[in-house]
């Protein structure tokens, strides 16, 4: 018996500390609640001096100092959110910003003696008069400029030189045409005129 005394004992202790745990928890609960409403007391006071401040009214020296400051940290929220304004803006119109695609190169040749670039087909230069010639040996880029013999690519675009096709010459000094079996000038099979390249 004295064995389920002694659990019954136990049992009790362990009831009553339950209980004043609970208690307790109430307890803290309440003083928990009463810090909260001391904290919406201490805002009224503070919204009430603040209200004197914004409105120009007189008040002591502490909390017009409070006040003061409250009124530079907002001052300084301001400027915050105005470079964090500026920071959005300028990295959106980054981003709208587009560089616009080069504009395509200028077709045409340019004059030996005063470097003026005309278009397709002029004889003579637009700026000095001179007459333009497509240097021999060479041949004019799909770009407009006149490419020398010797190079691989175009001066201008940089795209490859198309290479010189072989030409067929007569016996008689006239250049065959590749497409041609006779020749223009004096009617000689190109087979004939001796396939000179």
């Amino acid at each position: 018996m004295a064995f389920l005394d002694k659990l019954s004992s136990m049992a009790k202790n362990a009831m009553d500390k339950t209980g004043e745990m609970i208690e307790i928890g109430n307890l803290n609960s309440k003083i928990t609640a009463e810090r909260g409403k001391i904290t919406e007391l201490k805002q009224k006071i503070g919204e009430h001096y603040w209200g004197r401040f914004t409105e120009g009214g007189a008040l002591e020296p502490e909390p017009a100092a409070l006040c003061e400051e409250i009124k530079t940290r907002e001052e300084t929220i301001v400027a915050i959110q105005a470079d964090i304004q500026a920071k959005k803006d300028a990295a959106q119109t980054q981003q709208a910003t587009v560089q616009a695609p080069p504009p395509p190169p200028v077709r045409g040749l340019s004059c030996a003696a005063c470097g003026v670039l005309n278009p397709d087909g002029t004889k003579f230069c637009q700026g000095c008069g001179a007459k333009l010639e497509i240097p021999t040996g060479g041949g004019i880029c799909s770009c407009g400029a006149a490419v020398p013999a010797e190079s691989k690519f175009c001066p201008e675009c940089g795209r490859p030189a198309a290479q010189p096709e072989a030409k067929t010459m007569c016996a008689c000094g006239t250049e065959i045409p590749s497409a041609s079996r006779f020749c223009p000038q004096c009617g000689a099979s190109a087979q004939r005129a001796g396939g000179e390249s």
